[in-house]
Formats: structure tokens, C-alpha cells, sequence
């Protein structure tokens, strides 16, 4: 090989690494993203915890419903064809949260432990008071509102 040879060799080698490993780094990155979600998918969930006092969902067929509800959230981000952004993230727990309006206060705490394992699965530090508001009604972050 001559100098001129091996300097197209370097440099195609360079562009061609230059140009996969973002994709490969963001391909890598959805593959943990998707296990870590494909492992919270597989706990059982709504069940008792002493150790934060959930008392656990009131009947089987409640804890299998939430639980659903949760797991469909899951398959909805990782069917995502990239690694959603945090505002695709909310707009999916909203989409959870309409049909989980009727349950009670302790289900709804245990929803949002459940949303914030997620979030800390995606690096998302804060919902921006999304959860608080559904929770309570309002973001206690933002002080309680006049009436």
C-alpha cells in the first residue's frame, strides 16, 4: 500500500466508524432502555408492601387490572420505534390515567411509584408536576391554590 492508499483507508475507516456508532450507541441504548421495562413488566404488581404501607389492591381482580393497566403502558413505550423524549412519556401516563380516575388514593400512590420506576428508567427526573396534579389535584411544588 502506498501513503495515499492507507490514508484513504484511515479516513474511510474513521468515516465509517464516525457514522455508526451513534446509531449503534442509540440502538444499545433503546436494547437496556427495553429490557429494564420488559423486567418492571414481569413484577407482580398492586401487591401488598409493608415496607412502604400499600396495602395492596382490594380484591385479585382489582390487582390484575391496575397491574394491566401498567404493563399496557409499558408495551405502549417500548413498541416506540426510538427512545421516547419525556414529553412522549407523560402524554403515555395520561393515557394510563384516564381510566384509572375512579381508583382510590392508595391505588393512585402505588400508580405513581410504579410511573416514577419508569421515569427513573429513562432518566426522567421529574414529571413537571403531572403526577402531583392528578395525585392531588393540584402540584404541592407550585404551593396549595387559593380558593
Amino acid at each position: 500500500m502506498e501513503y495515499s492508499d492507507i490514508s484513504i483507508f484511515f479516513v474511510n475507516s474513521f468515516i465509517k466508524t464516525a457514522l455508526k456508532v451513534p446509531m449503534e450507541k442509540g440502538l444499545d441504548d433503546k436494547m437496556q432502555i427495553n429490557d429494564k421495562l420488559k423486567a418492571l413488566r414481569l413484577e407482580k404488581k398492586f401487591e401488598e408492601d409493608s415496607y412502604s404501607f400499600y396495602p395492596g389492591a382490594t380484591s385479585e381482580q382489582e390487582r390484575l387490572e391496575l397491574q394491566e393497566s401498567i404493563n399496557l403502558l409499558i408495551d405502549r413505550l417500548i413498541d416506540f420505534p426510538t427512545i421516547p423524549i419525556k414529553t412522549n412519556v407523560i402524554e403515555e401516563f395520561a393515557k394510563t390515567i384516564e381510566s384509572l380516575n375512579d381508583c382510590d388514593s392508595e391505588d393512585k400512590e402505588r400508580t405513581c411509584f410504579y410511573m416514577e420506576k419508569i421515569m427513573d428508567i429513562f432518566g426522567i427526573e421529574s414529571s413537571d408536576g403531572f403526577l402531583n396534579t392528578w395525585l392531588y389535584g393540584f402540584d404541592p411544588n407550585n404551593g396549595i391554590p387559593q380558593q
